[in-house]
């Protein structure tokens, strides 16, 4: 019976070791990729990898669909969702988002990006998962679901490739559909101002819903430069 632990234990590391090896390797790969970016105010950024920090700011907000409050960007990972009501595994939405750092401001694309957030609100059942692993009769699904957000304000770190904004329109004065995405992805200001009143059904459609902050910045929704995950890890 004493050999039944030895041999657990040997099959768990033959299994688990390469895994360990090849994530601790992944991991000190991109911590000398990370050493090896400069790290710069906005205003002297130049093209290519750059590690910048800042406040995130811009025009408006998204409500997130867990916590139900504001926020320039969130995603939502979804392990299981029995009640159906949060769509796909991973779910992104992005307001124009900007980074502040007191001498320039930047816009700021995070989709696909590796996120080192702690999860703003989160849904999980424990108590139903316990039910199903003991329970020898099938019982309801539990429920994991993750929000990530970045809100109004915050002070983040960005690691990222600072490159020309192919998305720029060439023809600024041509009006686009007021449903239409800004650049690569962004929600524009209608499509916000919907997701608000579709969260929150009270809001009077005569005024406006409040998605549309009050600032002294006016904010460049086709600037020549953008920064994104780039091709890289981060």
């Amino acid at each position: 019976m004493a050999a039944k632990p030895t041999a657990f234990l040997a099959v768990a590391g033959v299994v688990l070791g390469p895994y360990f090896f090849f994530r601790g390797f992944r991991l000190l790969q991109l911590k000398r990729r990370v050493m090896n970016v400069p790290t710069s105010s906005i205003r002297a950024a130049a093209l290519g990898p750059v590690e910048v920090s800042g406040k995130a700011i811009g025009p408006y907000t998204l409500v997130v669909p867990l916590s139900q409050s504001d926020c320039r960007y969130y995603r939502l990972v979804v392990e299981s969702n029995p009640r159906g009501d949060l769509g796909k595994r991973v779910n992104e939405m992005c307001a124009p988002l900007f980074l502040d750092d007191g001498t320039g401001i930047v816009m700021v694309y995070p989709k696909e990006s590796e996120l080192r957030l702690k999860p703003s609100y989160q849904r999980a059942e424990y108590g139903k998962l316990a039910m199903a692993l003991t329970s020898r009769y099938q019982t309801e699904t539990p429920e994991f679901s993750q929000e990530y957000s970045i809100k109004a304000g915050e002070t983040i770190f960005v690691l990222g490739n600072l490159c020309e904004n192919v998305w720029m329109r060439r023809n600024p004065d041509m009006e686009p559909d007021e449903l239409s995405r800004i650049g690569p992805g962004f929600v524009c200001e209608a499509e916000a101002d919907l997701q608000r009143r579709d969260a929150f059904r009270f809001l009077n459609p005569a005024v406006p819903s409040g998605a549309t902050l009050e600032t002294p910045i006016k904010f460049d929704l086709n600037p020549p430069v953008i920064l994104t995950k780039g091709n890289g890890p981060f």
